[in-house]
């Protein structure tokens, strides 16, 4: 995991300044394959990575994709409601 100090270090003097702003991203569907469909089709990391697998490569990384939402899950009733924390960095060079 990522840290300001761990950060300062990667950049060293290549930057004069660093700034870390937190932010949590929530996402809620229906389902999981409500989730699934709209990241197949339209997220390109997810969809490339469907078009490069064969069929039991492609539901078994569909399982893993889901193993992952569902720990972030908040909901109960077979929705998805997740939230995933996430930091943007900003560094201004010299």
């Amino acid at each position: 995991m990522g840290s300001g100090p761990r950060l300062r270090e990667l950049f060293g003097n290549r930057v004069t300044a660093l700034y870390l702003f937190d932010h949590v991203w929530r996402t809620r569907f229906n389902s999981f394959l409500e989730w699934l469909d709209l990241y197949r089709r339209w997220y390109g990391p997810t969809n490339r990575a469907f078009a490069a697998l064969d069929g039991a490569k492609a539901a078994e990384y569909a399982r893993g994709l889901e193993e992952i939402i569902q720990r972030h899950n908040r909901a109960t009733d077979g929705t998805i409601d997740a939230a995933y924390e996430y930091v943007n960095v900003v560094a201004r060079r010299g």
